[in-house]
């Protein structure tokens, strides 16, 4: 996601209306000198989210939710800040000027290919009779389901796409980078040809890359799909999230399936909480897209071999980014496609009820490479089991000690006795596993989120007891500043940072205030300190870059190389980043809450408006402790 200056987040805020954009997602009616409607995010009959055109800010007293257009993107869409940026962007029809620290060179050309090129498949395949539409006929798509997902078709000929794309002016070396042609014998070719296409979406609702069916039988690879490319990392999206990740907020949870078509029947059949990995094992980074939109994921994989292995692998994924999980096999032998044709949409979602907690999962999985019926086989699968028992956490641990001692007629002591010799060899061994960035930041209050200041660190001629310099509250109800931050690692960030990693005992103050590192790739970095500063030691600075991929580590580079702190005065500059941190927090508070007040109506909101004016006094009597 590129980064955007400052200005232009604050032009765009400034050219939209949020009155016009929630009023596309809610009904809204005149209420004096505000408007108000039925709050989108909690069930309510009697309207309480208000919309004010003045301060251009809205509220829900109801369910408390609240912020600027930026914020009603973000909540009502699913969207990450950047992504709402550039929808409101795309809609209106803004230009949006990029930072100078942009990971990437502009990429609009590669998407617009793209686009371009999922619009010529799509008129393939509604354009006439042809055999990709017949196939998914017959699979029972529906024309609605088909349009949704934007299906389309690669006919049999070898060059009919690349001529299309060269009378659109497109250069070779942009098809050949985003695999739509190949060049072979120095000519240039199709890539996809005699292929249902699945164009892959991702939740900024751009194409980056598509996946194609074929058609013929015996032909190499069933399913082809796009290569790495600039614009598209299959280790980092998910098939069809861009339309599903609404529906996995509305229904608590999300299911994870192995194919395309098991993705797009699920959600024609009424199930809209489902995607579908890429071909490849479950990531890091997709478990962490999917933290973004829900905390419970079920896995639905094949049942045979091959899927269940899948199914371990992806548990141990998902846990290490703090999601809940829970394992689902389709009965009959068949597919989440197959079976949801066959018995419909409750009988599918009567599997899911019982689909098994990851720990129930892992013992029977485990269980099922074993003959228990003799000593052997059980002595194998109790040894199996302790190792499986040594890797949860205590309360997690102990209710399986049970279950595993009632299933096995064992007594739970010498089970426990066999996982704590497990544990002991456990620690004995070198960490495995890939290196890196633990889980993402955790979940905080917008007001956290937004509300927190800019900068930090001092340059090596600065002077005089203040060497952290705040750049002002911008947040809410401010404007872009608070956006502009959250694109890249602030000052203030680098500034702690670079304490923490030259005295990591200044690490137990950060505790429960983990909320002032405001972006992302800040939280991963501060993370990745806080692992290696574990037990109070220095951080060893090499060992921190190669556990860091290239954008985390130009970061740290430039925390290392041009983030100043005088000789000494690291606890002054320490403690004056948390103090303005809170400073800014409660300002933002403040402005919240008389935003607030001022749309609340008197006879229907009384309650409220009395609860906010006393939170009001008390943020109000705060603020002068800092004054």
């Amino acid at each position: 996601m590129s980064s955007y200056t400052k200005a232009s987040i604050q032009n765009l805020k400034e050219q939209v209306n949020i009155v016009d954009v929630i009023g596309r997602a809610v009904q809204l009616k005149k209420a004096g000198s505000n408007f108000k409607g039925l709050c989108p995010f909690h069930h309510e009959k009697t309207p309480s989210f208000m919309v004010s055109e003045q301060r251009q800010y809205f509220t829900c007293f109801g369910c408390g939710a609240k912020g600027d257009v930026f914020e009603f993107m973000e909540k009502y869409y699913n969207l990450g800040f950047g992504e709402a940026v550039e929808k409101l962007a795309d809609e209106y029809g803004i230009k949006m000027e990029k930072t100078g620290r942009s990971r990437d060179e502009d990429l609009r050309k590669y998407y617009e290919v793209n686009r371009l090129a999922a619009e010529y498949f799509y008129r393939a395949f509604t354009g006439g009779p042809n055999p990709g539409y017949t196939y998914m006929k017959g699979r029972g798509m529906t024309p609605k389901t088909l349009k949704r997902f934007g299906i389309g078709y690669a006919d049999g000929s070898w060059d009919s796409l690349y001529r299309y794309m060269k009378s659109k002016g497109v250069e070779d070396k942009i098809l050949e980078e985003l695999g739509l042609c190949v060049r072979s014998r120095g000519r240039m070719h199709d890539r996809f040809r005699d292929r249902v296409m699945f164009p892959i979406i991702n939740t900024s609702g751009k194409v980056i890359g598509f996946g194609g069916r074929a058609l013929e039988k015996d032909v190499p690879a069933k399913y082809l799909n796009s290569p790495e490319s600039r614009v598209f990392q299959k280790k980092n999206n998910l098939y069809g999230l861009n339309i599903t990740r609404t529906g996995a907020g509305r229904m608590g949870f999300m299911i994870m399936v192995e194919g395309y078509m098991d993705a797009i029947s699920l959600f024609q059949s009424g199930i809209e909480n489902v995607c579908a990995s890429l071909g490849t094992a479950l990531t890091e980074n997709q478990a962490r897209l999917l933290h973004r939109y829900t905390k419970d994921v079920v896995l639905s994989y094949d049942a045979d071999a091959a899927g269940r292995k899948a199914a371990l692998r992806g548990i141990e994924v998902l846990k290490a980014q703090d999601l809940r999980v829970r394992v689902l096999h389709v009965t009959d032998g068949k597919d989440p496609d197959e079976y949801v044709k066959a018995h419909g949409k409750e009988a599918f979602l009567h599997l899911i009820d019982g689909a098994l907690p990851y720990g129930d999962y892992k013992l029977a999985s485990a269980k099922e490479s074993f003959d228990v019926s003799t000593s052997e086989g059980r002595i194998g699968y109790l040894k199996k089991a302790a190792q499986i028992l040594a890797d949860l956490d205590p309360v997690e641990q102990d209710e399986y000690t049970k279950k595993v001692s009632r299933d096995m007629s064992i007594s739970e002591a010498a089970l426990q006795r066999e996982v704590s010799r497990m544990e002991e060899e456990s620690r004995k061994q070198p960490p495995r596993g890939p290196a890196g960035p633990m889980n993402p930041r955790p979940d905080r209050q917008r007001v956290e989120a937004r509300g927190s200041g800019g900068a930090a660190g001092t340059s090596s001629g600065q002077s005089g007891p203040r060497q952290y310099a705040g750049q002002g509250p911008g947040a809410g109800l401010d404007g872009g500043a608070s956006a502009f931050r959250r694109a890249a690692v602030t000052r203030r960030e680098r500034t702690i940072l670079k304490i923490l990693l030259s005295e990591p005992d200044y690490l137990a103050q950060i505790q429960g205030k983990e909320a002032i590192f405001e972006t992302d790739q800040g939280m991963r970095l501060f993370e990745t300190v806080r692992q290696a500063a574990s037990g109070g030691k220095r951080p060893n600075v090499r060992l921190l870059q190669d556990r860091m991929d290239d954008e985390d580590l130009a970061a740290l580079q430039e925390v290392l190389d041009h983030t100043h702190i005088d000789p000494g005065r690291s606890g002054d500059v320490f403690r004056e980043c948390l103090r303005d941190w809170e400073r800014e927090k409660i300002s933002a508070r403040e402005r919240e809450l008389l935003a607030m007040l001022s749309m609340a109506d008197e006879e229907e909101n009384g309650e409220a408006a009395r609860k906010l004016t006393e939170e009001l006094m008390d943020v109000q009597r705060k603020l002068k402790e800092y004054r």
